[in-house]
């Protein structure tokens, strides 16, 4: 996952992709974080409406995924 932390370029989407995304697209889904797939990637949106529990809980799911995929 490449990032740019210049202040020109930084936003409240987080896009990233996988060799599995329809897998981690639905695995994401069914557990109520929303999400978009889009041009090949997940875009996810972390903003206002999110809060910490929410970051945890995406990162939690990405690890799970990753875990169950070994």
């Amino acid at each position: 996952i490449t990032c740019a932390m210049e202040p020109k370029h930084r936003s409240s989407i987080f896009t990233f992709s996988c060799d599995q995304l329809p897998e981690l697209h639905r695995f994401l889904l069914d557990r109520k974080i929303i999400l978009v797939r889009r041009e090949g990637s997940i875009r996810v949106a972390v903003h206002l409406f999110n809060d910490e529990r929410d970051i945890d809980r995406l990162i939690q799911a990405l690890e799970q995924f990753s875990r169950s995929r070994r």
